[in-house]
């Protein structure tokens, strides 16, 4: 009897989703830029890690330490703050990280686990149900084991943009979401085996690249600090 194949998502093989920032930085291939412009030795680096200041802060006048953000006062709509005081946002990154952030409020009441969205994957509710996760559920790893209703809460953004009068194509929609990213609103964490914790998965981890990094959805999380802190801080005149 052929066994069955090993499915990304199960309590077997969570989802390892991507601190908002690391702390360590080593044996990660892809390139990073530090702050005096200069690209990373592969010490400096860590694998699907993502660093403070993000890309697009990087040399920009907004440009300040993690703990001097965490150590100033607290705002109250310090998210909404943070949108207007960024004059480098589009319109339709301004609509995108708004609904990103009300509805990761709406669902949990608290910035935290974030979301699973379909965006291209070419999936939909229904076929991810087959092909990830385990009785319905797909499992994530964090401090601790959480969990998302395939059926219930994955959401298809591609249903929801015409609610939001986003007309634009997917292609820039995606550009958009990374260029939120790269700006630190948001974090993602594809849904692929690329992701999977590691020491959970090292015995079934395909070695055919496409496999290993073939997306079937994307989770996404609001940075709470951008929900507390003025990170936008109009800069004092010289």
């Amino acid at each position: 009897m052929e066994l069955s194949k090993p499915k990304i998502g199960t309590s077997g093989f969570p989802i390892l989703l991507v601190p908002h920032t690391s702390d360590k930085a080593k044996n990660d291939k892809a390139s990073r830029v530090l702050s005096n412009g200069n690209k990373a030795k592969k010490h400096e680096k860590k694998n699907n890690a993502l660093y403070w200041p993000r890309k697009k802060i990087l040399n920009t006048p907004y440009e300040r330490s993690l703990d001097a953000i965490k150590n100033s006062k607290d705002y109250f709509e310090a998210f909404n703050l943070n949108i207007i005081k960024n004059p480098h946002l589009s319109a339709l990154e301004i609509k995108l990280a708004l609904y990103f952030y009300r509805e990761e409020l709406n669902c949990f009441g608290q910035l935290q686990y974030g979301l699973c969205y379909l965006i291209d994957h070419n999936q939909n509710t229904s076929t991810l149900n087959r092909l990830i996760g385990e009785d319905g559920w797909i499992y994530y790893k964090t401090d601790d084991i959480h969990f998302d209703d395939l059926k219930k809460d994955v959401i298809d953004l591609r249903e929801e943009l015409p609610k939001l009068n986003i007309n634009d194509e997917i292609s820039d929609v995606k550009q958009a979401i990374k260029n939120l990213q790269d700006w630190g609103y948001i974090t993602l964490t594809p849904i692929s085996w690329k992701f999977v914790h590691k020491r959970s998965a090292r015995s079934v981890m395909p070695k055919d690249k496409s496999e290993l990094t073939k997306e079937y959805a994307v989770n996404i999380r609001v940075f709470p600090l951008y929900a507390e802190k003025l990170v936008f801080k109009t800069p004092k005149p010289d």
